[in-house]
């Protein structure tokens, strides 16, 4: 968050989107047997991702009720 502080609403959301495409384009690679079924690698992609999410959530609604 502090990295960012600085940076232009328009410039964080290009950066999301920019993750999101190399997050995708890396699913997309990994062979399909560690996608299905409980792999150490699904478990893995699942903490980093939106498992991760609710780590984040009230620090995400305390800025928007900052901002409105």
């Amino acid at each position: 968050m502090e990295e960012k502080r600085n940076l232009a609403l328009a410039d964080v959301i290009k950066q999301l989107h920019e993750t999101h495409q190399r997050l995708i384009d890396y699913i997309q690679s990994v062979p399909g047997e560690q996608i299905s079924g409980d792999t150490r690698w699904r478990r893995r992609l699942r903490l980093d991702t939106y498992s991760h999410y609710p780590i984040h959530t009230k620090a995400i609604l305390a800025w928007r009720e900052r901002a409105t």
